[in-house]
Protein backbone atom coordinates (compact mmCIF):
# COMPACT_ATOMS: atom_id res chain seq x y z
CA UNK A 1 0.00 0.00 0.00
CA UNK A 2 1.30 3.54 -0.96
CA UNK A 3 1.26 5.91 1.54
CA UNK A 4 0.91 10.09 1.34
CA UNK A 5 4.34 10.72 1.51
CA UNK A 6 4.31 7.50 -1.81
CA UNK A 7 2.12 9.80 -3.71
CA UNK A 8 4.22 12.66 -3.30
CA UNK A 9 7.51 10.58 -4.53
CA UNK A 10 5.66 9.08 -7.47
CA UNK A 11 4.66 12.22 -8.63
CA UNK A 12 7.94 13.93 -8.50
CA UNK A 13 9.84 10.88 -9.53
CA UNK A 14 7.83 10.13 -13.01
CA UNK A 15 7.02 13.46 -13.92
CA UNK A 16 10.55 15.20 -13.23
CA UNK A 17 13.28 12.68 -13.25
CA UNK A 18 11.35 9.81 -15.69
CA UNK A 19 9.75 12.48 -17.95
CA UNK A 20 12.96 14.39 -18.23
CA UNK A 21 15.27 10.66 -18.95
CA UNK A 22 12.18 9.74 -21.61
CA UNK A 23 12.78 13.16 -23.22
CA UNK A 24 16.09 12.66 -23.55
CA UNK A 25 15.69 9.39 -25.44
CA UNK A 26 13.35 10.89 -27.38
CA UNK A 27 15.66 13.50 -28.75
CA UNK A 28 18.36 10.66 -29.15
CA UNK A 29 15.74 8.81 -31.22
CA UNK A 30 15.08 12.08 -33.27
CA UNK A 31 11.56 11.87 -32.30
CA UNK A 32 10.29 14.97 -31.62
CA UNK A 33 8.92 16.67 -34.61
CA UNK A 34 8.92 20.44 -32.69
CA UNK A 35 11.28 22.81 -35.16
CA UNK A 36 12.73 23.70 -31.85
CA UNK A 37 14.42 20.36 -31.71
CA UNK A 38 15.80 19.73 -35.00
CA UNK A 39 18.88 21.07 -34.63
CA UNK A 40 19.76 19.32 -31.51
CA UNK A 41 18.59 16.46 -32.80
CA UNK A 42 20.71 16.41 -35.67
CA UNK A 43 23.62 16.93 -34.08
CA UNK A 44 22.50 13.99 -31.33
CA UNK A 45 22.32 11.70 -34.75
CA UNK A 46 25.58 12.34 -35.26
CA UNK A 47 27.35 10.98 -32.07
CA UNK A 48 28.80 7.42 -31.91
CA UNK A 49 27.02 5.19 -29.04
CA UNK A 50 29.88 6.02 -26.85
CA UNK A 51 29.18 9.21 -27.01
CA UNK A 52 25.77 9.22 -26.57
CA UNK A 53 25.74 7.21 -23.51
CA UNK A 54 27.95 10.19 -22.20
CA UNK A 55 24.77 12.14 -23.30
CA UNK A 56 22.85 9.97 -20.91
CA UNK A 57 25.27 9.90 -17.79
CA UNK A 58 25.79 13.44 -18.05
CA UNK A 59 21.89 14.45 -18.50
CA UNK A 60 20.94 11.58 -15.54
CA UNK A 61 23.56 12.96 -13.30
CA UNK A 62 22.37 16.83 -13.96
CA UNK A 63 18.76 15.57 -13.22
CA UNK A 64 19.49 13.76 -10.40
CA UNK A 65 21.49 16.28 -9.08
CA UNK A 66 18.62 19.29 -9.69
CA UNK A 67 15.76 16.59 -7.86
CA UNK A 68 18.05 16.19 -4.58
CA UNK A 69 18.49 20.27 -4.84
CA UNK A 70 15.23 20.78 -5.27
CA UNK A 71 13.86 18.37 -2.48
CA UNK A 72 16.40 19.66 -0.11
CA UNK A 73 15.53 23.65 -1.18
CA UNK A 74 11.61 22.66 -0.49
CA UNK A 75 12.38 21.22 2.89
CA UNK A 76 14.39 23.75 3.88
CA UNK A 77 11.58 26.56 2.95
CA UNK A 78 8.91 24.51 4.45
CA UNK A 79 10.98 24.63 7.70
CA UNK A 80 11.40 28.37 7.69
CA UNK A 81 7.25 28.47 7.08
CA UNK A 82 7.90 30.04 3.80
CA UNK A 83 6.20 27.48 1.84
CA UNK A 84 3.97 24.30 2.40
CA UNK A 85 3.03 21.45 0.65
CA UNK A 86 1.11 18.72 1.40
CA UNK A 87 -0.40 15.66 0.63
CA UNK A 88 -4.65 14.97 1.75
CA UNK A 89 -4.57 17.84 4.23
CA UNK A 90 -0.46 17.10 5.75
CA UNK A 91 2.56 18.30 5.40
CA UNK A 92 5.29 16.29 3.15
CA UNK A 93 8.02 17.27 5.10
CA UNK A 94 6.23 15.93 8.74
CA UNK A 95 6.14 12.30 6.41
CA UNK A 96 10.08 12.21 5.92
CA UNK A 97 13.30 12.42 8.15
CA UNK A 98 14.66 13.85 5.14
CA UNK A 99 12.89 14.49 1.55
CA UNK A 100 16.76 14.32 -0.26
CA UNK A 101 16.86 11.00 0.96
CA UNK A 102 13.95 9.28 -0.30
CA UNK A 103 15.41 9.41 -3.63
CA UNK A 104 18.01 6.48 -2.75
CA UNK A 105 18.46 2.90 -1.10
CA UNK A 106 16.64 -0.32 -1.93
CA UNK A 107 13.72 0.84 -1.04
CA UNK A 108 14.24 4.61 -1.91
CA UNK A 109 11.49 6.45 -4.42
CA UNK A 110 14.36 5.79 -7.74
CA UNK A 111 13.83 1.82 -7.06
CA UNK A 112 10.72 1.96 -6.30
CA UNK A 113 8.99 4.39 -8.54
CA UNK A 114 11.03 4.82 -11.60
CA UNK A 115 11.33 2.76 -14.75
CA UNK A 116 14.80 3.55 -15.25
CA UNK A 117 15.94 2.35 -11.41
CA UNK A 118 17.82 3.54 -9.05
CA UNK A 119 20.49 5.68 -9.11
CA UNK A 120 23.93 4.30 -10.60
Amino acid sequence: METKLDLFGLLVVRSIRDGGFDYLERLLAGQWKAPSETAIQRELAGLEEDGKDLVRRACRKSIEYALHKFLTSLEEACAREQLEVTIEGESVTSLSDGLGGELFSDAGWYARFSKYGPKE
